[in-house]
This record gives structure tokens, C-alpha cells and sequence, in this order.
């Protein structure tokens, strides 16, 4: 049996990396933000991943969101 795939390779690379930079940035997160319930790390150990993923999570979402407030302020329809 072949496999199929739908998408090309650099869309899945591109997808796994966004799948694990999101649970990445959830987990330290809940570290920085339950520094006594949850001692897995440093807090100095948590904040320094979040800051290198942070930044391509915010362009990711910055498509979307600038194509909405385009949308809205055009008055054209979505898609």
C-alpha cells in the first residue's frame, strides 16, 4: 500500500515545528506562571525558551489576525 500525502514535506516541517513550539510555549508557561506547584525547571530555564518561541508564534498569527482587521475595515467579504 502507498502512502499519500497531501501535503508537500516542508508544510508538515513547518506544521510539526508550530505543533511543538505551541506545547513548548504552553508548558513553560504554566512553569512561569506556577513557580511554587510545578518545579520541573528554573524559572530562568523556562523564561529563555519562551522568549526564542515566542516570536515566530506571534508572526504565525499575525497573517490572520491583519487579514481579518483588513476584511472588517474593507467591508469585503471573508474568503
Amino acid at each position: 500500500m502507498q502512502r499519500l500525502y497531501i501535503h508537500p514535506l516542508p508544510v508538515r516541517i513547518w506544521h510539526w515545528t508550530n505543533a511543538v513550539g505551541f506545547i513548548l510555549m504552553i508548558l513553560t508557561g504554566m512553569q512561569i506562571r506556577y513557580v511554587g506547584l510545578i518545579d520541573v525547571v528554573s524559572f530562568r530555564t523556562a523564561v529563555s525558551p519562551t522568549k526564542l518561541i515566542c516570536i515566530p508564534v506571534r508572526i504565525i498569527m499575525m497573517k490572520p489576525t491583519a487579514l481579518v482587521m483588513y476584511q472588517m475595515r474593507t467591508g469585503s467579504g471573508l474568503m
